[in-house]
C-alpha cells in the first residue's frame, strides 16, 4: 500500500476525531473515499485533505 494512505485510526486522528465516529461516518455514507480490502480500510493522505477542505466553513467578517 502507498506510504500516502493512513490506517482508519490515523486517519481519524488526522482528521481530530474519534475511530468510531469515522466509522459511523462510513456507515452512512459521508465519509472521504477509503480502499476496503478484507479486514482493511485505508485512506489516501490526499482525500483526506481534499474532504476536509471541502468541508472549510469561512468566518464571518
Amino acid at each position: 500500500m502507498s506510504k500516502n494512505s493512513l490506517s482508519q485510526r490515523k486517519a481519524a486522528a488526522y482528521l481530530g476525531i474519534s475511530p468510531s465516529t469515522l466509522r459511523a461516518y462510513v456507515r452512512a455514507g459521508v465519509s472521504p473515499p477509503y480502499i476496503e480490502l478484507p479486514g482493511v480500510r485505508r485512506f489516501a493522505l490526499s482525500d483526506l485533505q481534499i474532504w476536509l477542505a471541502s468541508r472549510t466553513v469561512e468566518g464571518a467578517q
